[in-house]
């Protein structure tokens, strides 16, 4: 038996984890106010800069006039704060400066994005759907120039980017303040069209994670009830101690992301610290389980039960390089430098490399487990690639799949439906994982140093 404070730590811990996964997913949604985004932009002579972009709503009441539509019917609402950031004199002729407002049809931010770097101040204008021209003595003073600007579009969602125009012969740099809604979506009305339904889809994971979570620690402490050598976790088998790390990571990456949108529904903004921490999370937790199933396809854990760390150290430094590169790259797509595209990160140039490396890291999982199973005549593990093999398998093929999607589906859902599909195929791994390790289904097909565990009958296990 363990000892009695190392099951009550457990316990606690896990009780804990369920209270604060109920309380925080029970919370009803507050009114939101709407994205905002601030900063200064430092525009050239006859050149324009994108600041942000954003995906409004549509609707059909308004027939596509603004003269005609009621503001509380329009779908989308732009108001922008402006001002220059030190003093300029340019004698008579005040600089003409404009805020253009591009959306994603052809003839608008598609084509001369194209040209960009050539294209001129008159060419963005011209291509706007709108150009606010500024005036330069408001802009001059302390409280700047208010825009307000409804958004009228009938058809779908749309991509608009807000650019900022000089088309002066100076230099100038241009304080900003922006605040972009889709009025019409309650609570849900900062949220760009892509990201709808996002907070509840976080929550909803973070439940799942959670339960997970509750669920690998009572499997841990089976572990240690069974152990001959003591309750101490760092005597428990290395492979459900990196499978514990997993699922602590997917919870605090899954917490992290709801505690980021749920800011963002109050205040507009993302939560930098929150949203970095998510990402870290999510990436090392999957990180590891990649390391699991790996080594669960040279055979470890299946065919023997020692795993020697150093004999793994190439697997666990290219996986671990493989992690921190997915990270820099997700932390680069979702900055506001990237505000030019919708293209999912994983379908740029950098990210193209990276899914070549994911498909190596499925053809050596591929090729070792099928070596494996060809070597192996004992019936546990052949039993254990019969009927996992394949299915841990569909995990390496996550990544080109969620990259071939995200080509597929439309720009103004893309960013919903990768996260969703990305999330769930976490989810659904990491169960997998957690079931077989069990000590009840494990026990059939893990050789988890065995001679160190008491033995018991099935009865016994599955009181456990």
């Amino acid at each position: 038996m363990l000892v009695q404070s190392g099951t009550l730590g457990l316990s606690r811990f896990s009780h804990i984890v369920s209270t604060l996964a109920i309380l925080k997913i029970s919370v009803v949604p507050l009114r939101a106010d709407a994205k905002w985004v601030r900063g200064q932009s430092s525009i050239s002579a006859k050149q324009a800069r994108v600041v942000t972009k954003f995906c409004f709503d549509f609707s059909s009441e308004c027939g596509g006039d603004k003269q005609q539509c009621p503001e509380e019917l329009t779908p989308g609402v732009m108001d922008f704060n402006l001002s220059v950031t030190k003093p300029y004199d340019f004698g008579t002729s005040a600089p003409r400066l404009y805020v253009a407002l591009l959306d994603d049809e052809y003839f608008s931010f598609p084509e001369v994005s194209q040209v960009w770097g050539e294209a001129n101040c008159t060419d963005v204008v011209k291509a706007s759907k709108t150009a606010l021209q500024l005036d330069w003595p408001q802009l001059k003073k302390p409280g700047g120039q208010h825009l307000h600007v409804p958004l009228v579009e009938k058809v779908r969602p749309r991509w608009w980017y807000i650019a900022l125009v000089s088309c002066s012969n100076h230099d100038v740099e241009i304080a900003y303040s922006m605040h972009l809604s889709n009025r019409r979506k309650g609570w849900q009305s900062e949220f760009s069209m892509d990201s709808m339904g996002v907070l509840a889809m976080t929550a909803f994971f973070s439940l799942i994670f959670g339960v997970l979570l509750i669920v690998q620690l009572k499997s841990a402490r089976a572990w240690q009830t069974l152990s001959r050598l003591g309750p101490q976790w760092v005597r428990t088998h290395p492979a459900l101690q990196l499978l514990t790390a997993a699922t602590c990571l997917s919870l605090v990456s899954s917490a992290c992301w709801l505690h980021n949108y749920w800011h963002f529904m109050k205040l507009g903004e993302s939560n930098d610290i929150s949203a970095n921490l998510a990402r870290l999370g999510a990436n090392a937790a999957k990180t590891v389980m990649q390391i699991i199933l790996l080594l669960l396809a040279q055979g470890q854990c299946v065919c023997t039960p020692d795993l020697v760390w150093s004999d793994h150290t190439q697997l666990f430094i290219g996986n671990s390089v493989f992690g921190m590169l997915s990270l820099g790259l997700e932390i680069w797509g979702d900055s506001e430098f990237w505000s030019t595209t919708t293209e999912f990160v994983y379908d740029t140039r950098p990210g193209c490399i990276l899914v070549a490396f994911d498909i190596y890291w499925f053809y050596s999982y591929a090729s070792k487990s099928y070596e494996t199973f060809s070597k192996e005549t004992a019936v546990k593990p052949r039993r254990f690639y019969k009927g996992y093999g394949l299915l841990f398998g569909i995990w390496f093929a996550t990544l080109p799949a969620l990259a071939a999607l995200a080509r597929a589906v439309s720009p103004w859902v893309r960013f919903r439906v990768v996260f969703a599909c990305s999330v769930l195929a976490h989810a659904v791994a990491l169960s997998v994982l957690v079931h077989t390790f069990r000590p009840a289904v494990a026990v059939e097909l893990y050789s988890l140093k065995m001679h160190e565990y008491e033995a018991v009958n099935q009865e016994e296990l599955g009181g456990l």
